[in-house]
């Protein structure tokens, strides 16, 4: 739940937007230094490799390191989706190696880890026909 302050904050925050001209313009810099971290790691890389790579394949490699990168998020989110709504709907869930790693990862606690002391949840039950 939202408190008094942080509401503010976001009616700030959307009359701030509002009054923005120039949007790209606003947030150029925030995009400029999230990609000048995947250069800046590119250009790492080719140096321990003993590599001088030209502007363009630099720029290459920044843009797959960015990719890889937002991927890698993108399943991280997916992991807590399917944790979070595995607990929502089963009491004691199978879970798949592969999504147990992916929630390991993340760092949330196991879905099989619950404790008596969690909230017990409702049991599923087929209607009956009448």
């Amino acid at each position: 739940m939202s408190t008094g302050k942080s509401l503010l904050r976001s009616a700030a925050a959307d009359e701030s937007w509002a009054n923005t001209l120039d949007r790209t313009a606003r947030t150029a810099n925030g995009r400029k230094a999230f990609n000048d971290q995947f250069e800046k790691k590119a250009a790492e890389l080719a140096a321990e490799h003993g590599i001088t790579p030209s502007p363009e394949e630099l720029a290459k490699k920044a843009e797959w390191l960015r990719r890889a990168y937002l991927k890698r998020l993108a399943a991280k989110s997916v992991a807590v989706h399917r944790s979070r709504s595995l607990k929502s709907r089963v009491p004691n869930p199978s879970v798949s190696q592969q999504d147990r790693d992916a929630i390991d990862d993340v760092g949330l606690p196991d879905v099989d880890d619950r404790t008596d002391d969690d909230e017990a949840l409702p049991s599923y039950e087929e209607p009956v026909a009448t």
